[in-house]
């Protein structure tokens, strides 16, 4: 299946709340659900996430029990087009809810009222609705208000998101901490040798939930191929022995044939188990980490457990055993340097006054350490303190890797993490430093820093550039306001109707105003604007009555074909306003004979508002590029086309936000038409005077 750019960032939107791959509990989002069902007083309420094939599973309810419900089991059957705030009288009736369990029931529900729950980039995370077993609307304060409550649950997700953060973290840490406790256990044994190996894996093995550990050293087997001798035992899940110190294991019998090369290369090797040897007690996840010094590629040291190992514990591993190499080395030749020489990662050792006293080839190479230096000559000054609290801490039993800053072989500054762990050098207290260099995560942590104050400023400059205007605007609007006020009290017939025309075209200039703000405001703060019942009638014969006069002049009509009933749609009012009057003054503008014509009507759940000129048209290519800010067909605008280039660009901007689409048809030297759809509303209804917004809590007999 192809996903489109925006289901790929809903999924992305989800994944990072864990949505897609955890449930949160009943604690965590069942609170929410009661409340809406308690506050509302209804029979049921209930909570749906998205998944990533676009269904939404039930993850909290009130009223029934979750466990009854199917898995499959469709709570609202959503149609295409944009997710808006949903009220059915009676769901009993509507085909959407053929699916819904409690409509099945002996008392079936009938009331719906369903809100989508957005995440702050706009994306559809589920719904939050509530039903009753008596058929009854909601007015717009009601449905406010379940939106009020469904915008608690995107915080709620982010603290379930950093808990569980917060939650791997402690557990890396906790890993990172038994792992360095475990190395310098297994330092400590194998400084007696390698006959130590068994003492030193009772410490690793339970850091990493090894199952089995033990080591193997390279040898030659029959026909000289390439085996390994065990030097530890090595059983199957019964802990009988399979491999027992002294057996020589070939590499070939045992499915092992790619694993030479890899530690000639001084790989780490992760992969599910495979060969009779490793397969002894059933499939099991294998760590293999090779026993590198110089050239040569001394053995390997064998971890098995149920669950895959990851990248940073191989690392660690790697870090782990490097000594072991030397212990090994040692024993068959008793003049080996105490480094991993040829290990991949910079390994240094300093005594007690800083000076470096051993280093390898990384560590040269990659920082310009070398023996006889001192570590106030390496690393950057106001970092030097990091590093000496965290060797104090690592002699004191407090393993734990630092950060600092480093001068690097290139006279270029390095940000690295350094763990350091005591050992015992020639018989003295040392400390030995392994290096993993940071810079690239630093720098690209100070590029996303620069980029968010960049993006900042523009947003405050272009900020106070509209609060500007608005203030501009505001104060002449308010001279015109006045005047016109002052003129419809005193003038009567014609000249009454101009002062009423122009009081009225000020009062929409000054609504417009105030929708281009909220609209930044909107756009500034991540949100969407309240959505209520608009009877777009009205909107269509108020704007024709402000552009016929400007029509008439030009010798064109502007004409509303009047529906036969009142249609309402979920809309901004200020926004619809807005986009109309955009249309109608862009058709006109390109408008030299006939006029506008505007209609509305209703298809299904629809809302369809039209309109359409006799205007120049557009020519097919140039229709894809029509709601591009400061594009015109013809590249410079011509003095009777004249504009900011921003008037569709806009509009359609504000149709996205009410949640609709907007479509145009064109053909050159024909006219246009442009159509905006929109989802149909109720029309508003009062009972009581408020209606059933919300209703008190039902006392339990």
């Amino acid at each position: 299946m192809t996903l489109t750019p925006e289901d790929q960032q809903r999924i992305d939107a989800l994944k990072r709340f864990f949505v897609l791959d955890h449930t949160p509990s009943d604690d965590e989002l069942g609170r929410i659900v009661r409340f809406a069902g308690h506050l509302f007083g209804v029979e049921y309420a209930f909570l749906t996430l998205r998944e990533d094939n676009g269904l939404e599973k039930l993850a909290a309810s009130h009223g029934f029990d979750m466990a009854t419900i199917p898995d499959d089991a469709v709570f609202f059957q959503r149609e295409d087009g944009p997710s808006i705030p949903i009220v059915v009288e009676d769901a009993t009736l509507d085909r959407r809810f053929a699916g819904n369990p409690l409509i099945h029931l002996t008392s079936p529900a009938r009331l719906y009222a369903g809100v989508p729950l957005k995440s702050s980039q706009g994306f559809t995370l589920g719904t939050l609705a509530v039903m009753d077993k008596a058929a009854q609307e909601l007015n717009s304060s009601g449905m406010a208000t379940l939106a009020d409550i469904g915008a608690l649950v995107e915080p709620v997700l982010q603290l379930i998101q950093a808990r569980r953060e917060q939650e791997a973290t402690n557990a890396a840490l906790a890993n990172c901490q038994a792992l360095s406790d475990a190395a310098y256990a297994a330092s400590s044994a194998l400084a007696s040798g390698i006959e130590a190996f068994s003492d030193a894996a009772t410490h690793v093995g339970p850091a990493v939930s090894a199952s089995r550990v033990a080591l193997f050293i390279h040898a030659t087997g029959p026909e000289e191929r390439v085996a390994a001798t065990c030097y530890d035992h090595w059983t199957d899940g019964t802990k009988q022995s399979i491999a027992e110190p002294g057996a020589v294991i070939d590499y070939e019998s045992e499915g092992l044939t790619l694993w030479p090369q890899a530690f000639a290369e001084r790989n780490a090797i992760s992969a599910e188990a495979s060969g009779p040897l490793l397969t002894a007690s059933g499939a099991q996840f294998i760590a293999a980490i090779p026993l590198a010094y110089e050239d040569t590629c001394l053995g390997f040291v064998l971890l098995d457990r149920s669950s895959l190992w990851s990248e940073a514990e191989l690392t660690t591993l790697l870090l782990v055993f490097a000594p072991l190499a030397i212990s090994i080395a040692r024993t068959a030749e008793k003049s080996m340097p105490a480094i991993a020489e040829s290990s991949p990662i910079p390994i240094a050792i300093v005594g007690t006054e800083g000076q470096i006293q051993l280093v390898n080839d990384a560590a040269r190479t990659l920082l310009g350490l070398d023996i006889g230096r001192s570590l106030n000559e390496i690393i950057v000054l106001p970092d030097l303190h990091l590093l000496t609290a965290g060797v104090l801490k690592a002699h004191s039993g407090e393993i734990e890797p630092v950060e600092v800053r480093l001068h690097g072989s290139e006279g270029d500054e390095r940000h690295m993490r350094i763990l350091a762990s005591p050992i015992d050098f020639d018989g003295q207290a040392a400390t030995q430093l392994a290096f993993v260099e940071i810079s690239d995560s630093k720098r690209h942590e100070a590029s996303l820093v620069a980029e968010r104050d960049q993006a900042l400023k523009a947003t405050e400059a272009k900020s106070a550039f509209l609060a500007s205007m608005s203030h501009e605007i505001r104060t002449a609007l308010t001279s015109i306001l006045g005047n016109a006020e002052f003129l419809t009290d005193e003038l009567e017939d014609d000249q009454l109707e101009m002062a009423q025309t122009i009081l009225g075209s000020s009062e929409r200039l000054l609504q417009t105003l105030n929708s281009v703000m909220d609209m930044e405001r909107l756009e500034a703060e991540g949100d969407t604007p309240t959505l209520s019942p608009v009877q777009v009638n009205r909107l269509l014969l108020d704007t024709v009555r402000v552009f016929e006069g400007q029509a008439a002049n030009r010798g064109l009509a502007v004409i509303c074909e009047e529906a036969k009933q009142p249609l309402y749609a979920w809309a901004d009012e200020g926004g619809l306003m807005r986009v109309i009057d955009n249309l109608v003054s862009n058709a006109l503008k390109f408008t030299e004979k006939g006029g506008v014509r505007l209609r509305v009507a209703s298809k299904n759940d629809t809302i369809l508002l039209e309109v359409q000129d006799s205007g120049i048209g557009m020519a097919k290519e140039f229709i894809p590029h029509l709601f591009d800010e400061f594009k015109r067909e013809n590249g410079e605008p011509s003095r009777s086309s004249a504009g900011s280039g921003l008037g569709l660009a806009l509009t359609k901007r504000l149709v996205d936000l009410m949640g609709g689409q907007i479509t145009v048809k064109s053909r050159k030297g024909q006219g246009s038409m442009f159509r905006v759809a929109l989802r149909a509303a109720p029309a508003p209804t009062v009972a009581n005077g408020d209606g059933i917004a919300i209703q008190p809590a039902r006392t339990p007999s």
